[in-house]
């Protein structure tokens, strides 16, 4: 059996890109940001929240309304998906400041994960470059934002994988945690 035509990473729009370029997967590819915050060094609690439905989460996380609405009372991390060009670091901490109203929170990363998957009706598999930034949540600050209905700390080891919206469960496995289920 003849090994499968390498395809590097290496994308341009053009019909025919020419030697060593590919097209955009035709289902697309993310880049995002997320960010575990614990309640205090060596806590099983992360923070998880639900997105506030009239903050505007299409800016400071790139959650078209459609999506928005499909994230109704699930959980998720304070995420985004970068905004072009913008580093993993520089997009920790605009989550960080936009999100959760946290300037200049420390943070230790990234580590990077990747997953392809297909999807109903998708033409192909998609692809997703996570870059994860640990942090811990800063003592005696209150626990509130504007742009979350409810922000908690959680052990993700209680919650069952259907409350989460987006496949944050998927991410709090990469980084090494476990759901109820």
């Amino acid at each position: 059996m003849s090994e499968p035509e390498r395809r590097f990473t290496r994308w341009r729009r053009e019909p025919d890109p020419g030697p060593g370029y590919t097209q955009i997967p035709a289902d697309g590819a993310c880049l995002s940001v997320f960010l575990i915050i614990r309640e205090a060094s060596g806590s099983p609690r992360l923070l998880l929240g639900t997105p506030h439905p009239s903050a505007d989460w299409g800016r400071i996380g790139g959650l078209e309304p459609a999506r928005l609405a499909r994230l109704a009372g699930h959980l998720m991390l304070p995420s985004s998906h970068l905004i072009e060009y913008e580093s993993p670091q520089e997009g920790a901490a605009r989550i960080a400041s936009e999100q959760l109203g946290l300037v200049d929170l420390p943070l230790a990363g990234p580590e990077v994960v990747s997953d392809a998957y297909g999807r109903p009706g998708a033409p192909d598999r998609h692809w997703d470059l996570d870059f994860l930034f640990r942090a811990n949540w800063p003592a005696g600050r209150p626990l509130s934002s504007p742009n979350w209905s409810r922000l908690e700390f959680a052990d993700p080891q209680t919650l069952l994988r259907a409350r989460f919206g987006r496949a944050h469960d998927d991410i709090l496995r990469f980084a090494g945690f476990a759901t109820a289920d």
